[in-house]
């Protein structure tokens, strides 16, 4: 009976449920959208043609995140449920230590990459996975000064999957 306890303790200080849940600046995937929650997020003034609160399948955010304004991206089901999270216009080494801390120890995962000039660089990626969800942070995004944060789920996998289903309209 004590070594059951003992087994039930260890693995619950060593798994990932010993650290908070994935999400970016509170917002969760596969969750319902907390509208008023998300615009309280913007730190420009004004209202914007896309937001939550028109249903809009996806908008962008300016947000405080690590100290600076970055842009944040929302993606969201026809349901409402934010299927994906983007962020980037942040410091990579700062996210890197923040989340580690906050999400435990990421898969650190290293390659090279290169630009259409033929200029290689070192991208450092690392992911975090709690059951469905992954959150993905890469030093090198689609600018290569630029590092990109993303958390997705298994709304966004299942899409994922559906669009890269073979298509029989050759």
């Amino acid at each position: 009976m004590n070594l059951r306890i003992a087994l039930v303790i260890m693995s619950m200080i060593f798994s990932s449920a010993a650290f908070a849940q994935l999400e970016i600046k509170g917002i969760q995937v596969d969750k319902a959208a907390d509208c008023q929650y998300i615009a309280s997020l913007e730190v420009r003034s004004g209202k914007f043609m896309n937001s939550c609160e028109r249903n809009s399948p996806e908008f962008f955010k300016k947000v405080s995140f690590l100290d600076k304004t970055a842009d944040m991206w929302v993606m969201l089901t026809p349901t409402g449920l934010v299927k994906a999270l983007s962020v980037s216009n942040f410091e990579f080494d700062k996210a890197f230590s923040s989340l580690s801390a906050k999400f435990g120890e990421g898969k650190v995962e290293k390659s090279t990459i290169q630009n259409r000039m033929g200029a290689k660089f070192e991208q450092t990626t690392v992911i975090w996975i709690d059951g469905a969800v992954t959150l993905k942070l890469s030093k090198h995004g689609a600018r290569i000064n630029e590092p990109s944060l993303m958390l997705v789920g298994e709304e966004w996998l299942k899409e994922s999957n559906e669009k890269s289903k073979p298509s029989t309209n050759l």
